[in-house]
């Protein structure tokens, strides 16, 4: 009589389980430090919003003003009628000036005004330079009145707007707050002028990246954060922002501020060495009938 083989225990189901612990440790590992590298991004702040930041703690408000008020000079020479001089475009207080050499600056005038006809009705092609710390000086010395001026406010939960420019992206932060929600949100955005057939160019703004502290987000998470700790009117608001910030083209024509003769067209624009702002070439054209 054959003698019975004796059944030979197989080592697979031990070595499954084994295989099937150090998965789950793996997996359980990389989560947490997922989720600890998220908050950490998530408490973190920009590099740009640190920029601002000290940059706002060095410079004295009466220097800020004296920026801001001269954007103001020269946005008002840019759209004015007569010809302006090439000094109106540049005169800007160095960054390195003293704040008693700032209090004497004074910008530069008009010099060898051209009053022919052509030229008072204020068309042509003319360009403008904006530089960031002037435009951030403005939007915290001067954008509050400027708002209340036109019956208008940010949003309650919206404050300390910053601008910065960089690699051929406009970068917009601000502290958001709401009872739900305290964090800084920044928008990184791609601004592109896109060649016509016929016509002039179009103007293309793209979303590259939506950051909450230093978390990259999402547009569509972006908006369902927002919207959970938001009113409906900006909810409204930000729907249509970001929607327009989807590479949608549309015509960079605008009328000219109190003056329904004119429009100024966005033709292109070249950003400047650094973090130091931008350079727009524009085209003042009498408004067309109807308009």
């Amino acid at each position: 009589m054959p003698h019975a083989v004796p059944a030979i225990r197989s080592t697979w189901p031990r070595r499954l389980r084994t295989v099937a612990v150090w998965t789950v440790s793996v997996l359980l590992v990389a989560a947490v430090l997922a989720l600890a590298i998220a908050y950490m991004l998530w408490r973190g702040r920009p590099a740009s919003w640190y920029a601002h930041q000290q940059w706002l703690a060095k410079t004295p408000a009466a220097r800020r003003l004296v920026l801001a008020d001269a954007l103001e000079e020269r946005l008002s020479h840019f759209q004015t009628r007569t010809r302006w001089s090439q000094a109106c475009n540049t005169a800007v207080p160095p960054d390195i000036a003293t704040p008693a050499e700032l209090a004497r600056w004074q910008p530069g005038t008009d010099v060898g005004l051209d009053m022919s006809p052509t030229n008072i009705a204020g068309t042509g092609r003319r360009t403008l330079v904006i530089r960031t710390n002037e435009l951030n000086s403005w939007l915290t010395q001067r954008l509050p009145q400027w708002l209340a001026h036109h019956d208008a406010q940010l949003p309650r939960e919206i404050s300390q707007p910053a601008v910065s420019v960089s690699k051929g992206l406009v970068t917009l932060s601000f502290q958001y707050a709401s009872p739900r929600l305290t964090q800084v949100l920044t928008f990184r955005i791609r601004p592109e002028m896109v060649p016509q057939a016929q016509g002039h160019p179009q103007l293309r703004l793209t979303l590259e990246q939506a950051l909450a502290g230093r978390l990259p987000l999402p547009p569509s998470r972006l908006e369902s954060l927002i919207a959970q700790n938001a009113g409906a009117r900006d909810r409204q608001a930000v729907q249509s922002i970001l929607a327009a910030l989807q590479g949608h083209q549309f015509d960079p024509a605008l009328p000219v501020p109190g003056d329904r003769l004119r429009t100024v067209r966005l033709d292109g624009f070249e950003f400047l060495p650094g973090n130091e702002g931008v350079k727009l070439d524009t085209q003042f054209d009498p408004t067309r009938p109807g308009r």
